[in-house]
């Protein structure tokens, strides 16, 4: 499910179930009442501890341990074999399958498979825990009350308990520390080749100039082990993170080549997967004014033919309008810092793969508003977008 721009899966991703690939919720009910509470008011404390002038734009590009052991322990689960038909896997998931293939009767392995294959929700749980082992949640329970949180539904576990520990375990068993400390040298070459990437196009700079400053701390987690192309988004209330598996090389692909290829800041597909995953996060300053324009063009969106995975991956209207809002968004940047032929390219090739025909005009009017030397904004996205979508609108009244 690559798309010609980023060559990344983004049908699975968001709302990363935070949002997972654009939502996908967490689970179903039951322990979910407790699950949403219990993050709800995590949110709610982390927003009264971190005051705006403490919010920093910066990009760090960390290898991050908890999302670390938790892509170890999904190379036990069929999630392993996404993407692998046409791609190679990235030479380090080589070693981490290795160390984690004796453990595939561990409790936290059969946990992952118990929940689901895909990834999205491990690292949306993931984010919530401290960065350090051993891993538990970000505050004390007994300590939490608050609103719900739809997105955090979280299915068959003890929120307390259950999945840190069981994470924690499986870290020491399988002994990952070892693992990373083998392979230290690879890891900082990955992320400095991601570093070297966000630089190349100045990602940083772009995002504060076209959103403002980012309301959180920004982290790009590359994750070499996980299947080619994959892109997740997870947050909580102080980080926002952009968890990027490894470049897709294809099978073809002479081996001589292959290790180049590999390269994280070899192309612009870091760059652009970090303007859309970040993305994500930013525009949920405008969240209420987006559920608001979905709610009011509804039957726009209902006119729309859409194809391959895009329905399947956002299913409702409100999931699918921010997909478009982004992909647009992703589309200036590459207009912008690649090139305006490359961003036209995608543009075409995406509204004729997946059938979102309102995409060209909301990415016209982000790019009047950008040659006029405005800062967008999430609020000017979604205003900018229902504009298009009246446009939308009216062609295809006219064409009736």
């Amino acid at each position: 499910m690559p798309q010609a721009d980023r060559r990344w899966n983004k049908g699975w991703t968001r709302r990363d179930v935070l949002r997972c690939m654009g939502g996908a919720a967490l689970g179903a009910l039951g322990a979910a009442a407790a699950g949403r509470e219990i993050l709800s008011g995590l949110w709610r404390w982390a927003e009264a501890a971190e005051s705006p002038e403490d919010r920093k734009s910066t990009i760090d590009v960390q290898a991050e341990e908890r999302f670390r052991v938790t892509a170890a322990c999904l190379l036990l689960t069929p999630y392993r074999d996404e993407n692998l038909t046409h791609h190679r896997p990235h030479p380090m998931r080589a070693a981490a399958l290795e160390a984690v293939e004796p453990f595939e009767d561990h409790p936290c392995a059969k946990l992952f498979r118990e929940w689901g294959a895909f990834g999205s929700k491990f690292y949306t749980l993931a984010a919530w825990l401290t960065p350090s082992p051993p891993f538990r949640w970000l505050l004390p329970f007994c300590e939490v009350t608050g609103r719900t949180i739809s997105a955090y539904e979280v299915e068959k576990f003890d929120l307390e308990a259950r999945y840190p520990t069981l994470l924690t375990s499986f870290r020491e068993e399988a002994r990952l520390p070892e693992l990373w400390a083998s392979t230290q040298a690879e890891w900082e070459e990955v992320c400095e080749q991601c570093r070297r990437g966000l630089e190349r196009y100045d990602v940083e700079g772009w995002m504060e100039s076209f959103w403002g400053p980012a309301p959180k701390r920004l982290v790009l987690v590359p994750n070499p082990t996980d299947p080619p192309s994959f892109g997740f988004a997870p947050s909580n209330p102080r980080e926002a993170f952009c968890i990027i598996g490894p470049p897709a090389v294809p099978r073809s692909a002479p081996e001589e080549l292959a290790a180049k290829q590999f390269d994280y800041g070899s192309t612009p597909s870091t760059a652009s997967l970090a303007v859309h995953e970040f993305g994500h996060t930013l525009i949920d300053a405008a969240a209420d004014e987006l559920s608001k324009a979905a709610k009011e063009t509804e039957d726009i969106g209902k006119r729309l033919e859409l194809k391959d995975w895009f329905p399947r991956m956002y299913p409702d209207w409100r999931s699918q309008l921010c997909e478009m809002i982004l992909r647009a968004v992703q589309c200036v940047w590459r207009a912008e810092t690649v090139s305006r032929e490359s961003a036209d390219e995608v543009i075409e090739a995406e509204t004729q793969r997946f059938g979102i025909e309102p995409l060209p005009l909301i990415y016209q009017l982000f790019r009047e508003e950008r040659q006029a030397g405005k800062t967008v904004g999430p609020s000017g996205c979604v205003k900018l977008a229902r504009r298009a979508l009246t446009q939308f609108s009216k062609q295809c009244s006219a064409d009736d």
